[in-house]
């Protein structure tokens, strides 16, 4: 399945749902990008924080491609969350080594997801991510088949 194209058409259809959100559980999906930004952030005395952003699809339940994030700050801190994420990627570079941040683009990663709700507003957090799969439970994953096409496990 691919994400629907808007190119060309003369109108376009505003989602039910403008947040993607999945229910708790664990789903495959596939690095789609990957690019260092700077994030706001009320724990650094400016104010700002340098990311390293990663964008995963993922097919959902009702067959839309959902779009999620997973943002490290950037350190190289043996217990800061990007060392564990591309350790669990095996993209983790020797010390000295470069990360071409493309090398991320493209795989297939199994992500655990947990929701919060915040102001009323429910959100799908990437709690932990890595190459492959987890054990995973029925009803709760879903799988990308070769290439970009995405097959759903879920039952009815």
């Amino acid at each position: 399945m691919s994400k629907q194209m808007n190119i060309g058409k003369s109108t376009i259809k505003r989602p039910l749902v403008s947040r993607s959100y999945l229910p708790n559980g664990e789903y495959f999906g596939e690095i789609v990008a990957a690019e260092i930004i700077e994030m706001d952030s009320q724990f650094h005395s400016d104010g700002k924080r340098e990311v390293l952003n990663i964008k995963v699809e993922v097919n959902s339940p009702t067959g839309d491609i959902e779009t999620f994030f997973v943002s490290p700050t950037l350190s190289w801190s043996s217990k800061g969350k990007m060392v564990q994420i591309l350790q669990n990627l095996n993209c983790l570079p020797n010390p000295g080594e470069d990360l071409l941040l493309q090398d991320l683009i493209g795989i297939t990663v199994s992500f655990i997801i947990e929701n919060k709700t915040k102001d009323d507003v429910t959100y799908s957090n990437i709690v932990e991510m890595k190459r492959g799969g987890f054990s995973t439970s029925k009803g709760q994953a879903i799988k990308v088949s070769s290439g970009t096409d995405f097959e759903s496990l879920f039952e009815d």
